[in-house]
This record gives structure tokens, sequence and C-alpha cells, in this order.
């Protein structure tokens, strides 16, 4: 059975890049033996299942610095540190037939282990877009560094889209999509609601890259015509953006009509719930929650900087540079149109099982 060192992004928490690494690893952990090294020194959302599976996971963490010259000082560090200790996992725990890469430019470190440690196959997997165009001349001539970096030392190039993967790479790559888990997110499960009022949803982490305040004032203008319209919001606050979206919610008389859910809620049901996803973010790779959500029948609008890739028929690409009122003026003809019933979407190419084949394929190319 040949070997995989997977290479993730942070911790094993429950985010967009790992729900990725576990789609893979749910298809194929009969077919290879998977370990993985993450950069957290707690337990995670699906470290318990990762290791159900018979791998083991390697711990990196570091300090950041406070300061920007701070935290660029401990990426640095970790460069030169993480090369080191890669080369020590694949010496003492190896060989490994793969290594595959999923923390963006900072896979760097990996990718050149892995070359002198003689790795077959050695992944670069991009997963955002990378923008560094508002850094100064230094930060881009590193960053250009890093990526030529990348392109010598690794086999294959692979992104979720193009955005991602032109703002990531130098070099040839191709594009593979995220996959979903089709048995969990299946419309098929759920009762159909009938509604009487829009009732919309968005899922991601609440901060201001997701932009849920944006989602906030559709409502607003939803309510002047639905009074009992609901919005639901599912994830996990980050930087006291919350702070801000709860007092524009309480200032416009909003509670009785927004929801508050966990990540770690049955998204699932939640969607069920609801006849529209909204997704105003100010930037995505990918969005895998419009592929869930149409997966669930559900219609989308979506921030029209995300890539469309994730369309499978039910997204709508609008500005967030638009007022919210043109947002909401859509949906609720749209609710006028079609109830807000429940649409079925082919969501086949995105399959777990259909996406893993691709990446087997990539493992077993040399």
């Amino acid at each position: 059975m040949k070997k995989v060192l997977i290479i993730a992004q942070g911790g094993l928490n429950r985010g967009g890049i790992q729900t990725v690494i576990m789609n893979y690893l749910r298809c194929l952990h009969n077919t290879y033996s998977f370990d993985i090294v993450v950069f957290s020194k707690d337990k995670r959302d699906y470290d318990e299942e990762f290791l159900s599976y018979g791998g083991q996971i390697f711990r990196m963490y570091y300090g950041g610095g406070s300061s920007r010259l701070g935290k660029q000082r401990e990426k640095f560090l970790r460069f030169t540190k993480g090369y080191f200790y890669l080369k020590k996992i694949l010496k003492d725990r190896g060989p490994y037939d793969v290594v595959h890469c999923h923390n963006g430019i900072e896979s760097t470190f990996a990718l050149k282990a892995a070359k002198k440690m003689n790795v077959p196959v050695r992944i670069s997997q991009a997963h955002v877009i990378f923008d560094d165009h508002n850094n100064n001349y230094f930060f881009r001539v590193k960053n250009d560094f890093l990526k030529k970096i990348i392109n010598k030392n690794a086999t294959h190039q692979i992104g979720c889209s193009k955005l991602a993967c032109d703002s990531s790479f130098f070099g040839s790559y191709f594009i593979i999509k995220n996959p979903f888990d089709s048995i969990v997110f299946s419309q098929t499960d759920y009762d159909e609601n009938s509604f009487s009022c829009p009732v919309l949803i968005q899922v991601g982490n609440i901060s201001n890259l997701k932009n849920q305040l944006y989602s906030a004032k559709i409502l607003y203008h939803i309510v002047k015509r639905y009074k009992n319209a609901r919005l639901i919001f599912v994830g996990k606050a980050y930087g006291g953006y919350d702070l801000l979206l709860n007092d524009y919610i309480e200032s416009n008389s909003l509670k009785g009509n927004v929801e508050f859910h966990s990540a770690t809620s049955n998204i699932p049901l939640l969607m069920s719930q609801a006849c529209y996803l909204v997704q105003p973010s100010r930037t995505e790779s990918f969005a895998i929650v419009l592929v869930e959500a149409q997966s669930m029948g559900l219609r989308c609008f979506a921030s029209d900087v995300i890539p469309q890739e994730a369309n499978a028929g039910g997204v709508r690409y609008l500005s967030i540079e638009d007022d919210p009122c043109i947002w909401a003026n859509s949906i609720m003809h749209d609710f006028e149109q079609s109830g807000g019933c429940r649409e079925h979407y082919d969501c086949s190419d995105y399959k777990a099982e259909t996406i893993s084949f691709e990446i087997d394929k990539i493992y077993n190319s040399k």
C-alpha cells in the first residue's frame, strides 16, 4: 500500500480546506496509508476521525508575532524549521510515495524536503486566491521567489479554480474541483417544506471575509415586505466581527428574524429549512458551500467575485458593490415566482468519489 503524507493548512478544524482533505481520505483510505502534518498544538474537530483510519498526526506549532514584521519573521522561520522537521519525518517514518501539500505558498519547505528525500509524487494544491497586490515591493518579490520554488520542486500543481491557480503558481497547472459529500448533502433525505416568506441561510466563519453584515442588510429590506422572513447564520465567529453584526441586527429590530448556529450544527438539516443560500463573500477560491446548497435544492445568490466553477446551475451572481436592496429585490422576485420550492441540480461532477478518482490518478502517476 502506498504511503501519503499530507501537509495541512492549520489544524484539522471544521474548515473548507480540512473538509476537502477529509473527503479525499474517506474515499481513499482503503487504497493508501495516510499520515498528516498539522500546524496546531491542540486537538481539533477531525483529529479523531483521521486517527480512526490508522494514520499518524505530526504536529508543528509556531508562535506568531503581533506585528506584521513579527509575523513575516515567523513565516521565514517556518521555512527553515519546517524543512528540517519534514526531512526528519520523511526519513524516520518513510519512505513516502506522495507528499500532498494544502498549505499554499508555505508548501515550499515541504516540497523542497520531499524532493531532497526522493519522494516521487509532490503535489501543491491551491485552495485560496493568493492576492499580494497590496503588499509592498519586497513582499511581492519574496512571494514570487517562493512560487518559483514551488514550481521547481512540485511534480503537480493543482487548484480548485482558475483564479486560485493563477494567483498561486508559476508554470503549468490543472484544475480539480473541490469535492463534497453527496451522501450527507442529499435533499431526498429531508421533507420538502412550503414557505410563506423567504428563509435565507449563510454558512461560513462569521467574519469580514464572509461579509455576514451584508446578508443582514439584505434581510432588512426583505423584512419590509415579509415581516416573518428569516436569516440563518451557521459558523464560528472570528475577530470580533460578530459584535458588529449583532449591533446592526439589534439596532434594526431584526433579532427575531435571525438565528445563529455553531459550525458543528447539522448543516444539511438547517439547509432543508431554508429556500435560499446567500454568499456575499469578499473573496473565495471556490465556495464548496454553494455546491452543498445546490445539492440540497437551494437557489443561491452569491458575490460575483466567487469563481463560477461551483455553479451547477443554481447560482445567481450579484455584486457586493451594489446596494443590498438589489439582492433583496432579486430574492423576493424569485420567491414570488417560485414560492421558494426546491430545485434539482446535477452536482455529480463534484461528488467526493468522482474527485477522489482524479486524485488517485495523480498519486499513481509515478
